[in-house]
């Protein structure tokens, strides 16, 4: 099997995508994909497939009433933001 170490990311997620669809279940999971991308590449990579998901998808981040309040205190206390 090839793990595809030497893609791009966004072109693994896509194949991932695609192996999903074809599955039994007839879809992807984007915890399993983000699952396989961090047993693949790290947590970095992660990160930017769950971003490439999330923008294939048209999502935006919400951000809850009490995390904004953090963000907004750490912002304004010159702290870095999570």
């Amino acid at each position: 099997m090839n793990n595809g170490l030497t893609k791009p990311i966004s072109q693994r997620v896509d194949e991932l995508m695609v192996e999903g669809k074809a599955s039994r279940r007839r879809a992807w999971v984007m915890s399993e994909i983000l699952d396989t991308i961090l047993r693949e590449r790290g947590p970095a990579a992660k990160l930017e497939a769950r971003q490439y998901i999330m923008d294939y998808c048209g999502l935006t981040e919400v951000v809850s009433n009490g995390d904004a309040k953090l963000i907004n205190y750490l912002a304004k206390h010159n702290h870095s933001t999570p």
